[in-house]
């Protein structure tokens, strides 16, 4: 009798050590999936890198194309169903197409199952890129319905009226007073550039009842003229307003960050602006692309 009850031991404990070993395997594998598909998404896009699970959800409307991010392919679709591992589309046919339904019978190479592909989702805050494959496509009532692997991460690209770019650059600060006549000129370090604004880092010293005069000074509504050193905008100085200001750490000690929005530009001024904003752009994306290949 006890032997038996010691075999019947040694089932319940080698059941429970064979469950929980294909529980933490299982772990395991979706961890690696998810870290794979990080490292795959962060090689792939610009931008910062949100997990998808809050960006996915039935009725919401996509925009599907390859993965060679053609946009004249790009096809509106909708979220018809959330499963575990998949998301199942319904791919928006349009109504030329539906007058010739024939035409949509063989649908493009890069909708077929293994075909890499990518997923655009518009919000209010932000755009979002996915990453997916296909797994399997069907024609339902003259419409096509595609299913694609389920994404754990999304790529976040913040919605900005105007493009900002980080730029460093040395720039001179007048304060206006309420008469409009100028103070002396501030040098501070310009952190990043847009068409409606500006960034700039202000170093006070290593004391902080300075740095909280500076802040003061400085506070928003505070106006100011800036003179930025661009190409075509030498010696102009823009009136821009102080909007946010917070603290700091700069080389050498505490200093002051200032958030600026330009007043009543002139149109060729704001050309000069987005001109250099966009070159800059452009030039770091050359940069990381090479830093990308040399991986």
């Amino acid at each position: 009798m006890n032997s038996r009850i010691g075999e019947w031991q040694e089932i319940i404990i080698f059941c429970s050590l064979t469950g929980g070993g294909i529980f933490t395997i299982a772990g395991l594998s979706s961890t690696f999936r998810r870290f794979k598909e990080w490292n795959s998404v962060r090689y792939e896009m610009d931008g910062q890198i949100v997990p998808a699970e809050h960006i996915l959800n039935s009725g919401t409307p996509v925009l599907l194309f390859p993965a060679s991010e053609t946009a004249a392919r790009k096809r509106k679709a909708i979220i018809v169903r959330m499963n575990r591992r998949t998301i199942e589309l319904g791919l928006e046919t349009p109504a030329t197409t539906r007058l010739h339904a024939a035409a949509e019978e063989h649908p493009p190479s890069w909708q077929k199952h293994g075909s890499s592909v990518k997923i655009e989702i518009q919000r209010e805050d932000a755009l979002y890129t996915l990453s997916a494959q296909v797994q399997d496509l069907r024609m339902e009532d003259h419409e096509w319905n595609i299913q694609i692997t389920r994404p754990f991460w999304a790529c976040r690209v913040q919605r900005r009226q105007n493009v900002r770019v980080k730029m460093t650059l040395p720039i001179a600060l007048e304060k206006v007073d309420e008469a409009g006549t100028t103070q002396r000129p501030r040098h501070s370090m310009l952190h990043d550039l847009s068409a409606g604004g500006f960034c700039t880092d202000m170093y006070c010293s290593a004391s902080p009842e300075d740095v909280a005069s500076c802040m003061i000074e400085y506070a928003p509504g505070t106006p100011l003229r800036v003179r930025l050193p661009l190409p075509g905008l030498k010696g102009t100085a823009l009136m821009a307003r102080v909007l946010a200001v917070r603290r700091i750490s700069v080389p050498g000690g505490v200093g002051a960050r200032l958030a600026c929005g330009f007043l009543a530009l002139e149109e060729w001024e704001q050309e000069q602006i987005i001109h250099s904003v966009f070159e800059q752009q452009r030039e770091q994306l050359h940069l990381l692309h090479r830093q990308k290949a040399k991986l």
